[in-house]
């Protein structure tokens, strides 16, 4: 490999000592995020750990206190406590009854007293507050009044009609405990006796002192007013004395209500007496106590401590060792930067070689318009020399239309959009004369980094010319074809009129070979035609017809007597008849002579006589209107089409031809009489 230039040498060292020096600034920056993000992790993982013991040891804490509730609920149930019987026994110098008078209340609250109970006392007071019955007989002995209507907790259960948990108080025997009221509701909802008891605050703070004491350094349970019920460290609870901490960073008002509802809340305060920093959570409960857990943050970080080193030791040393390759990596880059460099030096040599050379004129401009650069082409065919073009304004070169078209939306158009497409110009050369000219052009930067564009000028004057020539012939053409084609439109016009009169010629042919020329009904042929498909139609759909099979009564002896004229005429007459009896979709036709028939859609076996009727109906007022030397009369038979049991349309002819003559025998009589009285039916 070639020897590399100096200047190539030093920017390599310097790039190299870039590149390390912000390496090692990105790992110890890496390090210390990952260091504090693991930090902030485990911290949220004690969040959420110490949340879900505060959660299990709340339910704890409620669960106990449900069970002493339930407790005086079975005993409540019993039928004994359905009545007071001895209310006016109440002795004041024992401060209730007699337990003898009450024997099986006695058993029964003796049941829930220790050990046996969860009670250290219980009672029985009657609704305006009197003590009834209490266990240990010697409690109710040693009781200092008799009525506890004063106490907040009988008020508070005579209101709500509801079971109340007291906060901690100073019991009679010197020890710590909390009262629950239990009232007794008869079946009208009225309050009839109080049961209660009473328990020491050791027995809850056994909770606190169990299996998950070791997962935090203090715990403890405070009731409404922030009096102690139990706490991790028993110390708290003796000496006869509540204490009250409601000063407590995390019960001070406001302090837990902040995000609202009865969910676990974590946050980090300060012990004051010990001024260090703890993790507390506090957790509402039900009657208004509160559960604190708290545990001292050095030992969540010292428990974490290790693994987090480990992993940021770990990945400091992979980014190094990343750092490392990626180091190498841009040493061989820079080497063949210095050699790109030098290669792109011999390029733009090259360019500029083939920018002076080029068969086509080129031209460079920059973002005020100015030429900057042309090539021997352009300066070849415009006559200019290099000073007398540079550095001017390039709508010298134009003529008046094309300059402002181009410094007022080709240029602008360019340099927004990057490039303009085959851009028509009429430049003026040094000599006066004028050439058209196509421009493409792109936005481009030049060595010394300024913005130009770079400009491909083909002069089309001889490509202009010849279209011009063509444009005159294509219009020379034009003129041709349009009279030409006004000539072949003529003859056209022609063609189609005679077509289409042989059209209406043969469409008329085509009508007249199914239909009756004297009456425009139906012929045989047109008949059997329809009929025939009509039928098939009638068969899928399972739809009956009727077929009606009509003959013209006296037509010989008409055409005998009156002439065949008249016989035409009382076939017209018998074929408008047809037409007003049936509808627009039946199928009228005349099969010969005095012969006709009906193929009728859609018709129900009832309708055959009403056709009958309406058929006579037409016939006899068609004689009424017209005052013919004959009567006109009408012999018929008809017969429906069965899908069920389908024939062809012959057969239907011949059945309704049989029924027809039927029927004309039938009038061989009136007909006798008719003639003998001189009128023709």
């Amino acid at each position: 490999m070639p020897a590399l230039p100096k200047r190539f040498t030093t920017r390599q060292i310097k790039t190299h000592g870039a590149f390390a020096l912000s390496t090692v600034l990105a790992i110890v920056l890496a390090t210390l995020f990952l260091r504090h993000t693991l930090v902030k992790l485990s911290l949220q993982e004690a969040h959420t750990h110490q949340q879900q013991l505060a959660r299990a040891i709340a339910h704890q804490f409620e669960g106990e206190i449900g069970h002493y509730l339930a407790s005086l609920e079975l005993v409540a149930r019993s039928d004994t406590f359905s009545r007071l019987d001895h209310a006016k026994h109440i002795d004041p110098a024992i401060r209730g009854v007699d337990p003898a008078l009450e024997p099986e209340k006695h058993r029964l609250l003796a049941g829930l007293i220790e050990p046996a109970g969860p009670f250290s006392a219980v009672f029985l007071m009657l609704p305006n507050g009197d003590n009834y019955l209490s266990h240990p007989f010697s409690t109710q002995r040693n009781l200092n009044q008799s009525n506890f209507a004063d106490r907040p907790y009988f008020q508070a259960a005579r209101e709500t009609r509801s079971r109340v948990v007291t906060g901690g108080f100073l019991g009679a025997s010197g020890n710590l405990a909390v009262v629950i009221d239990l009232p007794l509701l008869d079946e009208q909802g009225q309050l009839r006796a109080h049961l209660g008891g009473v328990f020491h605050l050791g027995r809850l703070s056994a909770i606190l002192d169990e299996s998950r004491r070791n997962e935090f350094d203090t715990g403890f349970l405070v009731d409404q007013t922030g009096h102690l019920i139990a706490h991790s460290n028993p110390e708290y609870l003796e000496n006869g004395r509540s204490r009250n901490l409601a000063d407590h960073p995390m019960l001070r008002p406001g302090a837990d209500e902040k995000q609202g509802g009865g969910a676990p809340r974590t946050r980090t305060f300060t012990d004051p007496l010990s001024q260090k920093e703890l993790l507390g959570t506090i957790v509402p409960l039900d009657w208004g106590w509160r559960l604190v857990l708290a545990k001292d943050l050095s030992g969540v970080y010292a428990r974490n401590l290790p693994p987090i080193l480990r992993i940021s030791t770990l990945v400091a040393l992979l980014l190094l060792g990343i750092s490392g390759l990626g180091l190498a990596t841009t040493w061989r880059i820079g080497r063949r930067w210095a050699l790109a460099d030098r290669a792109l030096v011999e390029s733009e040599a090259r360019l500029k070689h083939i920018y002076d050379h080029s068969p086509v004129m080129m031209h460079s401009i920059d973002q005020q318009g100015q030429i900057c650069n042309v090539n021997r082409k352009w300066l070849e065919v415009t006559g200019y020399q290099r000073e007398e073009v540079i550095g001017r304004r390039a709508d010298f070169l134009m003529n008046e239309e094309s300059a402002r078209r181009a410094f007022a939306s080709v240029i602008p158009r360019m340099w927004k959009e990057g490039f303009v497409r085959d851009v028509p110009y009429r430049y003026i050369r040094k000599d006066g004369s004028e050439i058209d000219v196509l421009l493409n052009c792109d936005a481009t930067i030049d060595p010394s980094g300024k913005p130009v564009s770079l400009s491909v000028v083909r002069d089309v004057t001889e490509q202009k010319e010849a279209e011009e020539e063509l444009r005159r012939a294509k219009q020379e053409l034009e003129i041709q074809v349009e009279r030409r084609t006004a000539e072949l439109r003529k003859t056209n016009e022609g063609l189609r009129q005679e077509i289409g009169e042989r059209l209406r010629v043969e469409e008329k042919l085509r009508a007249a070979a199914i239909t009756d020329e004297l009456t425009g009904l139906l012929n045989r042929r047109g008949f059997f035609k329809m009929a025939d498909h009509q039928l098939k139609v009638a068969q899928r759909a399972g739809r009956e017809l009727l077929l009606c099979y009509c003959d013209l009564d006296g037509l010989k002896l008409i055409n005998d007597l009156l002439g065949h004229a008249t016989g035409d005429q009382a076939i017209i007459d018998a074929a408008e008849v047809l037409r007003r009896t049936f509808r627009q979709s039946d199928i009228i036709a005349r099969l010969g002579g005095d012969e006709f028939v009906v193929l009728a859609n859609e018709t129900a076996r009832d309708s055959e006589e009403a056709l009958a009727t309406r058929l006579h109906h037409h016939i006899d007022a068609h004689n009424r209107q017209h005052s013919r030397r004959f009567r006109l009369s009408l012999s018929f038979g008809s017969l429906l089409f069965d899908p069920e049991n389908p024939c062809g349309i012959d057969e239907l002819l011949a059945r309704a031809d049989r029924l027809m003559y039927q029927d004309k025998q039938n009038k061989k009589t009136e007909e006798t009489d008719d003639c003998s009285s001189g009128k023709l039916f």
